[in-house]
């Protein structure tokens, strides 16, 4: 079973996402972080069960939604780095050490 880190970038959208829905119900703001790092999690065991995200020709970065959530990963036999948390609706773009 891999382990999970969280790079910067993704620490930092997870505190943005929370931030802007805590605006209107802070108790959804924590239940929609809930559930992207259950995802996460849930990833561990089968990770090439996520879909291959279509912005990169790399077999190891895929994705999983959480409601409206683009939660991007890369995977090895041991290690998931979790790259980004995006809304579904904004084009995505990875820092080049992370791409």
């Amino acid at each position: 079973m891999s382990r999970v880190v969280w790079t910067a970038l993704a620490k930092a959208d997870l505190k943005e996402i929370r931030e802007f829905i805590s605006r209107d119900s802070p108790l959804y703001a924590r239940r929609t972080i809930e559930r992207i790092r259950a995802a996460v999690a849930s990833c561990r065991q089968f990770p090439e069960a996520a879909a291959i995200v279509p912005e990169f020709e790399d077999h190891s970065v895929r994705e999983v939604f959480v409601g409206s959530y683009r939660v991007v990963f890369r995977f090895t036999s041991k290690k998931i780095t979790v790259l980004t948390v995006i809304h579904a609706a904004r084009r995505l773009h990875l820092p080049s050490e992370l791409s």
